[in-house]
């Protein structure tokens, strides 16, 4: 018989959270085919969405980028057309509110370009990395846009930073050559001026994340690789006070959100364990405080820490179908806006929404309940597990067999009580795993009885 494990994760929300009057506004965006938006930028209150649309019958893609109001009106919408088949198309902006985009057009060979567009969305200039994949963007105070290519005759064999000033001019490049094959997920400066690079390495065992850390000349300061325990991929960083930066990465059960010190250690880190399990991207806001770009099967919406990892709170919104997180960036009125994508009869649309900035739930925010949480209780019988709950929250709970498989999963709010979970009949459950509601990140097997 198969051996078969529940997980019972607290997910973030506290009562009174996730209000509907959070969301400003909310715009949904057929670019003319199968959207995959990637990035979102903001320019004062107004804000740029980039990435891939594919034209279903040619196959062919292209480069879109939007811009809105902040009122929610598109003020115009363009296509970047290098190659039949241009792909990325991730966002920085200038501190004069001119946004950069970087693309890969073509595979054989592929050449990686950045290009800067004027606040109509004119091209202003194009610059090409021959024989190279495009990666992420950060722009400087200065207005100069650096950037994360991959590059080599392998073309994963070289992780390339370069820097360009506004006029287009490169001045600075800078090789890194890494063992394994890669892929670059993300960039952002230190408020010392460092440069951190997030990356997945992969090789015939599988995938894991590297952190890369850069001084403003480009120097390699140390390259750390994560530990599997905490997070098996990347998926963004974003830089926090002085010379620390927060870490969005990929752990076995969900998304990991953590604050690294100068030198590459882990000052904290907090499981992620949102609606629909799903992390795509952090920014940090006038506070100092991190969103978190989330998104579930009909749900999207936005997770705020603190600066020391506290939980604040949650909001989200509803939509017609399944959602991906893309991105999530910090307008001048400290407002975030949301950019994703929904998959609905009517096919895979760019969805955008502003958010009002969360704030503390109506509880306050929570304090680490892991002792509290220890006391929870699994009881099998008749083939149902009843669970007995000390805290009300949010609860991701999944079922899964001894390889890793997961067999089920249901979320939802649980209030405090005993609960029965018609999850597992005949499946021969034997204990539970739990983690604590604001995401702490300790877990505690409990027998069921």
């Amino acid at each position: 018989m198969k051996t078969v494990f529940v997980l019972v994760f607290g997910l973030l929300t506290l009562p009174g959270a996730a209000r509907a009057d959070d969301t400003i506004w909310t715009r949904l965006w057929d670019p003319g085919g199968r959207a995959d938006p990637v990035s979102v930028r903001c320019t004062g209150s107004d804000a740029f969405v980039s990435g891939t649309v594919m034209d279903t019958v040619s196959r062919s893609s292209d480069i879109f980028v939007a811009k809105y109001s902040s009122s929610g009106a598109m003020t115009w919408n363009i296509a970047l057309d290098f190659d039949p088949e241009d792909n990325g198309g991730v966002l920085a902006v200038g501190p004069d509110g001119s946004p950069y985009v970087s693309l890969t057009a073509g595979r054989r060979p592929p050449a990686a370009k950045v290009v800067k567009l004027g606040q109509s969305g004119e091209t202003l200039w194009t610059r090409s990395v021959t024989s190279a994949l495009a990666g992420p963007l950060v722009a400087d105070d200065s207005g100069n846009v650096l950037g994360l290519f991959t590059t080599g005759a392998n073309p994963t064999d070289s992780l390339l930073l370069l820097r360009y000033d506004p006029a287009g001019n490169q001045t600075l490049h800078r090789v890194l050559r890494l063992a394994q094959a890669h892929a670059p997920q993300g960039i952002c400066l230190t408020g010392a001026g460092e440069v951190i690079a997030a990356v997945d390495l992969s090789d015939t065992l599988g995938s894991t994340g590297a952190l890369v850390k850069f001084t403003g000349l480009g120097d390699t300061v140390w390259t750390r690789v994560i530990d599997d325990s905490l997070a098996r991929t990347t998926s963004a960083v974003a830089g926090a006070d002085g010379d620390e930066f927060y870490f969005l990465g990929q752990g076995l059960h969900g998304p990991v959100l953590a604050r690294m010190a100068a030198d590459g250690e882990t000052l904290w880190f907090r499981y992620v364990f949102g609606i629909g399990n799903v992390a795509g991207d952090i920014a940090v806001d006038s506070s100092r405080d991190v969103l978190l770009a989330w998104a579930g099967v009909v749900s999207f919406g936005l997770a705020k820490y603190t600066a020391s990892g506290q939980f604040v709170n949650l909001v989200q919104s509803l939509a017609s179908g399944t959602c991906l997180p893309a991105g999530v960036a910090v307008g001048s009125d400290n407002n975030p806006v949301y950019t994703g994508s929904v998959e609905s009869p009517d096919g895979i649309q760019v969805l955008t929404a502003k958010f009002l900035s969360p704030a503390p739930g109506i509880a306050g925010p929570r304090s680490s309940p892991s002792a509290e949480f220890c006391r929870l209780r699994g009881t099998l019988t008749g083939g149902r597990v009843l669970l007995d709950v000390p805290c009300a929250g949010m609860y991701s709970i999944g079922v899964f067999s001894a390889d890793g498989r997961r067999l089920s999963r249901r979320d939802g709010w649980l209030d405090a009580g005993v609960h029965e979970v018609d999850l597992v009949a005949g499946r021969g459950i034997h204990y539970i795993v739990v983690g604590g509601p604001d995401g702490v990140g300790r877990f505690k097997m409990v027998p069921v009885e």
